[in-house]
């Protein structure tokens, strides 16, 4: 697998082939990850998005809105289905895909817009904050923290956040080999996204953090954004944000995505959907403790 994804990911996205080549690659690979047939997938929509939803057999306990990766100019929520669908069956939840708009076209803050909306359309569908979780891979975790950030300042909380590989910073610079991703490929979708904004304005790990809920932090060790996840981590706590920090050991770049095939993708689902089940348990019971 990891020669795999080093030869239909990294070379394609580190390549000089234009955007439109690129993005049809990546839609192909997303058809090739397996679902498990055991969830049931819908066409909805959230708001003014067209969105997946992904259900488990049982009566989910809970609801996520999930920010798929990308590098904010590439994917789409086909290619988070199958780690999606490990979720919910993990975690007995509901979880959402919105297909939020992209760069180039949509540069920030156009796609953190749009999750924030996407946010917002659970609650007016009469979601409880208590009962939702926002979470991300890659680019998309910069996206959910923006839509955690949003949600704080409304006084309308999730339970937690989760941030799966996060690319949450985009002008840091990175030293570690990933067979996925390269810095010649952050380095170009970072500046397609920001389109003449500053590295401030679009990294989400650079604002303020007090006041947001739980935030659970995975990656791999071999992860180009491992320095970033756990400095991210770090300065959560200091600002008094309750953190789970955790990395597996010899994976790289959001191997969960390949949770179908990989099965310490699938160990660290299992493993975040405990973790993720004691926040939604602990927020349903202290409410008052959202603020």
């Amino acid at each position: 697998m990891e020669r795999l994804v080093r030869l239909a990911l990294k070379s394609v996205m580190s390549s000089p082939l234009p955007l439109r080549l690129q993005r049809a690659w990546v839609a192909m690979m997303a058809w090739a990850i397996p679902v498990p047939a055991a969830v049931h997938v819908r066409r909805t929509t959230l708001g003014h998005l067209d969105a997946l939803e992904v259900t488990p057999p049982a009566e989910p306990t809970g609801t996520v809105l999930f920010l798929h990766g990308g590098g904010f100019v590439a994917g789409t929520p086909r290619l988070a289905l199958s780690l999606a669908a490990h979720l919910a069956l993990a975690a007995d939840v509901a979880v959402f895909l919105p297909h939020y708009r992209r760069a180039p076209e949509h540069p920030y803050p156009v796609p953190a817009e749009d999750a924030s909306d996407a946010y917002c359309a659970l609650l007016a569908c009469g979601k409880s904050p208590d009962s939702l979780v926002i979470a991300g891979d890659s680019s998309g975790a910069a996206l959910a923290l923006e839509a955690a950030m949003r949600a704080r300042d409304l006084h309308a909380r999730p339970a937690a956040v989760v941030l799966l590989s996060p690319w949450t910073a985009t002008a840091v610079r990175h030293s570690a080999v990933d067979p996925v991703i390269s810095q010649r490929a952050l380095r170009l979708s970072a500046a397609l996204y920001r389109a003449g904004a500053s590295p401030e304005q679009v990294s989400p790990a650079l604002r303020p953090l007090a006041g947001l809920p739980t935030l659970i932090i995975y990656c791999g060790e071999r992860e180009i954004l491992r320095d970033q996840a756990r400095a991210l981590a770090e300065r959560a706590r200091t600002e008094g944000v309750p953190v789970t920090y955790r990395f597996t050991r010899g994976m790289w770049h959001d191997f969960y995505l390949f949770a179908s095939l990989v099965p310490e993708g699938r160990a660290a689902i299992h493993e975040l959907a405990d973790v993720m089940g004691t926040a939604l348990a602990t927020r349903r019971a202290h409410p008052d403790a959202a603020g």
